[in-house]
């Protein structure tokens, strides 16, 4: 409250019903990233092999922030 609002925002279904509206969120989304303007919270990384683990632990309810997955470089 105080003043501010809070709307539910679906990406998947935004992304299948108005992919315009999408990738321009998408966009907006990835310039205040690279402004510093918002920080995800990373919960922890994973190498891309460990992606089932990664997904048993998002499906158990016991994430806490965002998952990565990390491509060998």
């Amino acid at each position: 409250t105080q003043g501010r609002s809070a709307e539910f925002y679906s990406i998947t279904d935004l992304r299948a019903g108005q992919p315009t509206w999408f990738k321009e969120d998408l966009a907006a989304l990835f310039e205040l990233l690279a402004n510093g303007e918002i920080a995800p919270k990373i919960w922890k990384t994973f190498p891309l092999s460990e992606a089932s683990q990664a997904h048993q632990l998002l499906e158990q309810g016991k994430v806490r922030g965002k998952i990565v997955l990390k491509i060998a470089e």
